[in-house]
């Protein structure tokens, strides 16, 4: 694995996360005053509202830094939540064997080949 070190990886997981957090209440907002009658006419489209988002850059950096070919950190963040929709089978390796990803320890355990303690 190339040099990145725990707590920096850990640092733009929860970058990431925060981001995704951010743009799901900006989404979940609009469409929450789009469907309240008493703003009927008055439609708030979702691309006009702008925010940075570096994610997508940051993803790539930590998939470069940790030899990440599979995609499984965007696995993690995006198809399991942050671990939240993991369950026990749901992600396996080439071997048919179980690979924990319920928290972001785990991902970096799996990434790095550490024993979680």
């Amino acid at each position: 694995m190339a040099s990145i070190n725990k707590e920096i990886f850990f640092k733009s997981i929860n970058s990431i996360k925060c981001t995704e957090h951010f743009q799901t209440g900006i989404s979940n907002m609009i469409n929450a005053i789009n469907k309240n009658p008493e703003f009927s006419g008055n439609y708030c489209d979702l691309g006009a509202v702008m925010y940075p988002d570096c994610s997508g850059a940051l993803l790539e950096i930590l998939e470069e830094l940790t030899n990440d070919t599979d995609g499984i950190i965007a696995y993690f963040c995006y198809d399991l939540n942050f671990g939240e929709r993991y369950f026990p089978g749901c992600v396996k390796d080439k071997y048919g064997d179980d690979i924990n990803l319920a928290t972001t320890e785990d991902l970096w355990s799996y990434l790095t080949k550490e024993d979680i303690t």
